[in-house]
């Protein structure tokens, strides 16, 4: 069970620290020490800093700090959060590398192999580290954190992207505040998953995703990051891995697969209205991978349209490609997937990036804000929203997470984006998404990662035992009508 950790007095913290897992049932990334590290652009500087992590060190620099979460670039930094190398492992924290530097070393060195909660605060004057939300030691800066130029990026698990002071362990729960978090708010919430939408909260990682490159800030600010430099679906840098055995799949649906395109033509309002309407059902255009023949991304007048949507594949933001169809028109974007017959707990998940603004709908519901006559005379800048926000160009990129029971179904489904076009004759008018459809798949009975003879042998098991969780339909009893749904499931298997 996860420690409840409020008003517990610090003795406890430490004794329980030890063997706590930072959030029950929950994924967590492995840094291999040798070139793993997650990655997220942005603006982090801000002049008060909480950074917060669930750490599980087993490799360290042999000479360096190992970062754990810093920012900056290759020539200075802003702020630097990490561990001394292999003969010290003790927190450090400075910042304005390379610009009047200031550092604090902490007292207590981090014990390997174990989890741990680390936190650095500064108020602007003052630097605390903390360890199990024990204050270890503090300094006086009384200094402003500075910019680190236009390379700067965030990176968890180096001490600053294209460093080689790579920190091996597993690494969770990484928090970042613009605010000086009090001790006792460390403490009360460091081993309880966030909401998102605390004050002050910048970023927020938790790595609960299940599979693919992105790893989605669920704070509202949106500072999505990516595992490593590389982009590619298919290449892994740092490991995903989770605390329990789980029956969580994910299907990654990208801009950059089986993606197809419908022109919307018109005066922007009649564009408008079309998009507010919803999906077509008919009238779809395949979209083709067209590496050899990108335009030049300066000017693109109206009237000198593609003869066919391509995929940009030089330009990432969300960890996809930009689908692309012309300049003046409006288009709709959509890509299909196919769910097993019986699921629990589906949630879309993910990235997307209308230029410059668009409304996302699932199975023809919209799931982000339609659009107004306001948002069109004021493209370009982004919508403020509360809830599900979809963004413009060129900012970060919104988060859409979401657990309602018939926002997927069984089998067929299909994500669709309608994008409004700017008609600036700058840029043309296109859309990066890259979405997981994540759920538990009751074909994996036994949770093993396999759907085998085993799994229907498990569920039998389990039905004659009359257990609650056989009663797949839902109707209150355990019968034969389960056992025909569940050999329904099991043929099926689960899709990746």
């Amino acid at each position: 069970m996860r420690p409840t950790w409020t008003g517990v007095v610090a003795a406890l913290l430490l004794a329980h620290a030890a063997n706590a897992q930072p959030n029950n049932g929950g994924g967590f990334i492995h840094l291999d020490g040798v070139d793993d590290s997650v990655m997220a652009r942005g603006d982090f500087v801000t002049q008060t800093l909480t950074i917060e992590a669930w750490l599980r060190p087993e490799s360290l620099h042999p000479q360096w700090t190992a970062g754990i979460v810093t920012y900056g670039g290759a020539s200075s930094s802003s702020f630097d959060f990490g561990v001394g190398p292999t003969d010290d492992r003790r927190l450090r924290f400075f910042i304005n590398w390379n610009q009047g530097q200031k550092t604090i070393i902490g007292a207590q060195a981090l014990t390997m192999n174990e989890w741990q909660h680390v936190a650095v605060t500064y108020d602007g004057a003052v630097a605390r580290l903390y360890i199990n939300g024990v204050l270890d030691a503090e300094k006086a800066f009384d200094t402003a954190i500075l910019p680190s130029g236009a390379d700067a990026m965030l990176a968890i698990g180096d001490d600053f992207p294209g460093a080689s002071e790579f920190l091996g362990g597993q690494i969770d729960e990484v928090r970042i505040w613009s605010v000086a978090r009090p001790q006792a708010d460390i403490q009360a919430t460091m081993a309880e998953p966030l909401t998102g939408w605390e004050p002050g909260l910048l970023a927020y990682y938790n790595f609960d995703e299940v599979a693919g490159q992105l790893v989605l800030d669920k704070s509202r600010t949106g500072h999505h990051a990516n595992l490593g430099f590389n982009l590619d679906p298919e290449l892994r840098d740092a490991a995903r891995e989770r605390y329990a055995p789980t029956r969580l799949r994910a299907m990654r649906v990208s801009s950059s697969g089986d993606v197809e395109v419908r022109p919307i033509s018109g005066t922007i309002g009649e564009q408008l209205a079309a998009i507010n309407a919803g999906p077509p059902p008919a009238g779809w255009d395949a979209v083709e991978n067209r590496h050899e023949d990108l335009h030049e991304r300066d000017a693109f007048p109206c009237g000198n349209n593609l003869d066919r949507p391509y995929v940009d594949s030089t330009l990432f933001l969300v960890g996809a490609d930009e689908v692309t169809l012309d300049n003046c028109a409006s288009a709709f974007y959509r890509a299909s997937f196919e769910m097993p017959p019986a699921f629990r707990h589906a949630a879309v998940l993910g990235a997307a990036n209308g230029d410059d603004l668009a409304v996302a709908f699932i199975n023809q519901r919209p799931i982000s804000l339609l659009l107004t006559q306001n948002d069109v005379d004021n493209l370009g800048a982004d919508r403020v929203v509360t809830r599900h926000p979809l963004l413009g160009w060129p900012t970060a990129d919104p988060v859409f997470e979401d657990e309602v029971p018939d926002l997927v179904s069984p089998g067929h489904n299909q994500i669709a984006f309608g994008v409004c076009s700017d008609a600036s004759e700058f840029e043309p008018a296109g859309l990066e998404f890259d979405m997981l459809v994540q759920y538990e798949c009751l074909a994996d009975w036994n949770i093993d990662g396999a759907n085998d003879t085993s799994d229907f042998i498990t569920f039998l098991n389990d039905w004659n035992a009359r257990d609650p969780e056989t009663d797949l339909n839902g109707d209150g009893a355990v019968n034969t009508q389960d056992v025909l749904l569940f050999i329904n499931v099991w043929t099926f298997g689960c899709p990746e």
